[in-house]
């Protein structure tokens, strides 16, 4: 699903490239090991999750959905409300930004999750090192328009989109959980702070362990 009521995307903060360029060279430095045989990508299935975002004026909920592709799908994944079974996941994070901001954020981390999920899946070793290394770009962009100032997690469940309605649920909660973990490693050094190549790389796995969570859900 596309997103809705997209803004014009703005350009990539000055100040954070060098933080992406050690993130890209601790991505290209990790080791990945691959199957023999010509490379190939793995089938996946695309699902969504969505974002709540607030609009400008405050008295309406815009939903920022992205894909992101798992191994597989059961016929009935998941606790899927009776109500909506082809409902899609949402993390709700309480967070500090303006309205434009806080959806430059959402869409930075979603397009991340996208570009992670499909790494996971690819076989050739090069895609896979490549499509890592613009997840975490986009994850370091998204943590930058936080400001430093923090992120909580919300609510979690399903969202119907078609009729704005959202079924709570808290076993989706270490979904989120990574997430905000991952967002908050990501931020930009304080000082006192070891350098940012730990964090990048915890940031990392949190990532992947929310993606992890999706697999799972998906699974049923």
């Amino acid at each position: 699903m596309a997103d809705i009521n997209h803004p014009q995307p703005r350009g990539a903060p000055v100040r954070i490239l060098q933080r992406i360029l050690v993130a890209l060279a601790l991505v290209a430095s990790a080791t990945f090991v691959a199957p023999t045989g010509p490379a190939q990508a793995q089938v996946g299935h695309d699902v969504e999750i969505c974002f709540p975002a607030d609009s400008e004026n405050g008295n309406q909920v815009i939903w920022n959905c992205h894909l992101i592709t798992v191994p597989k799908v059961a016929l009935k994944p998941g606790p899927w409300p009776d109500e909506c079974l082809s409902c899609p996941t949402y993390v709700d994070f309480l967070d500090q930004v303006k309205p434009w901001e806080q959806w430059e954020y959402l869409d930075r981390l979603g397009q991340g999750l996208f570009l992670l999920s499909r790494a996971k899946l690819t076989k050739d070793p090069k895609l896979h090192t490549r499509l890592r290394q613009r997840a975490t770009e986009q994850f370091l962009l998204s943590a930058e328009t936080l400001h430093g100032t923090g992120i909580l997690l919300g609510d979690t469940g399903w969202v119907d989109l078609q009729n704005d309605k959202v079924y709570g649920d808290n076993t989706l909660i270490p979904l989120g959980t990574h997430l905000v973990e991952g967002l908050m490693l990501m931020q930009p050094p304080v000082p006192g702070d070891p350098t940012p190549q730990p964090n990048i790389d915890k940031a990392m796995h949190h990532f992947n362990l929310a993606l992890k969570e999706l697999e799972i859900l998906y699974a049923g």
